[in-house]
């Protein structure tokens, strides 16, 4: 088949050593058989962390999106106007620790209409366990996917932010998201659940083998590190957290 361009987004603010981590891992884990485009979706960092993706970048094809507004929700639309039909979005702290071929998963959202976004995180940390998650397993190519049958389960996390495939019908039925004031990322995850939960629409899916760690003779690490620990002064004030950017 002939492969669309597949948009590699990173969406950062003033994280320079998550987000480069970020760009190498994709640059050197993401394959794929059809044009890559990377894109740098930036909150308003200083020009010389701009640089260093420039640099970093400099033999790719690539855009780098600047949205000094400081809204989480505006920089995710904007970045999702300039993807394409299908686009990876991954927030800075959210990279991959293996290779991953994207050829099946591309293709699986071109050929499966009912579901339009593949959610990479692992499924061990998904709310509490009175609150049930239903889905049907879906093949293709001897790739397997576990589908949400999203009118029966309940969780209000199943659309993630961290490291995600999406196709243009998710965005068309749920988006763009509304302005959500600076620097708060978890608001504008509630509310994409709260749009995906409340508008009828395609579903989020996991591919099966996205694993969990696991104590067995070779061990099987998460597809997914999220390393995030250390927050811009800006994020911290709002929430007097304990970690900081100092």
């Amino acid at each position: 088949m002939e492969f669309p361009t597949l948009t590699c987004s990173v969406m950062t603010f003033k994280r320079p050593w998550y987000a480069l981590i970020t760009l190498y891992a994709i640059l050197n884990c993401i394959k794929y058989s059809g044009p890559i485009k990377y894109m740098i979706a930036d909150g308003g960092s200083p020009e010389w962390q701009i640089e260093m993706y420039r640099h970093v970048l400099k033999d790719c094809s690539h855009e780098i999106l600047i949205e000094h507004s400081g809204s989480v929700s505006n920089l995710m639309n904007a970045a999702v106007e300039r993807s394409g039909d299908i686009w990876i979005m991954a927030l800075d702290d959210f990279y991959p620790t293996v290779q991953m071929n994207m050829d099946e998963d591309v293709e699986f959202l071109l050929t499966h209409p009912e579901v339009g976004h593949l959610r990479y995180a692992n499924m061990n940390g998904w709310d509490t366990p009175h609150l049930k998650i239903y889905a049907e397993l879906k093949v293709m190519h001897h790739q397997h996917y576990w589908c949400i049958d999203k009118s029966r389960s309940h969780p209000n996390s199943l659309w993630t932010m961290g490291f995600s495939m999406m196709h243009r019908r998710m965005w068309d039925a749920y988006g763009p998201i509304p302005y959500v004031e600076p620097h708060q990322p978890g608001k504008v995850e509630n509310m994409l659940n709260s749009q995906f939960a409340n508008i009828d629409g395609p579903t989020v899916a996991t591919p099966m083998r996205v694993w969990e760690e696991s104590g067995l003779t070779l061990p099987l690490y998460q597809t997914i590190a999220h390393v995030g620990h250390v927050r811009t002064d800006e994020y911290t004030n709002l929430w007097d957290q304990r970690w900081g950017a100092t």
